[in-house]
């Protein structure tokens, strides 16, 4: 009788012991993906915020291409030409990674 007694508390123990290190992991785990959302959220809302400065600097560049073509600038045009391309690429990489992020389960 007291070796059954032992061995349920042996039985118990053991999932008592899961039990705690599921509970464990599922609380680490939550404040963990808590976390990365929290992260992602502030990184969408900034790249978002990026993205709105290329394609503002995009516009400039373009009003820019255009006076400059009225003065016969040319140096100025190869440089603001230069800006909206480096713009482009760079919203085109902005673009993946906010289409990346939408498509996470937060």
């Amino acid at each position: 009788m007291a070796k059954l007694a032992e061995e349920q508390r042996f039985e118990l123990s053991i999932v008592q012991d899961v039990k705690d290190q599921i509970n464990y992991a599922d609380d680490s785990w939550t404040r963990k993906l808590d976390a990365a959302g929290d992260a992602l959220v502030k990184a969408y809302q900034e790249i978002d915020m990026a993205e709105e400065k290329y394609k503002f600097a995009i516009e400039k560049a373009e009003d820019g291409i255009r006076k400059a073509k009225e003065l016969g600038a040319d140096d100025i045009i190869k440089d603001l030409e230069r800006g909206i391309k480096i713009s482009k690429e760079r919203m085109a990489r902005v673009k993946t990674i906010k289409s990346a992020i939408d498509k996470l389960p937060f």
